[in-house]
């Protein structure tokens, strides 16, 4: 498990952010991101899935990021 502090930065400035129109580029941008920088943090193996779901009438998309150390 990655803990809080080899979390600490690496969830801040990425390609979306709440209250930002949904771009498919951003998102697959931000997961890039986030797995070079857990991967920095020293697990190499890290992977990063990513869903988004969104709703054409509200025009509102969820996200959620799962992110797996790999192992060791």
């Amino acid at each position: 498990m990655i803990g809080p502090a080899d979390l600490e930065g690496v969830l801040q400035k990425l390609p979306v952010a709440a209250g930002d129109v949904f771009r498919e580029e951003d998102w697959e941008s931000a997961k890039r991101l986030l797995t070079d920088r857990v991967r920095n943090k020293g697990y190499a193996k890290a992977a990063v899935e990513g869903r988004a779901l969104v709703d054409v009438k509200t025009h509102l998309a969820d996200l959620t990021l799962i992110v797996s150390p790999g192992r060791s």
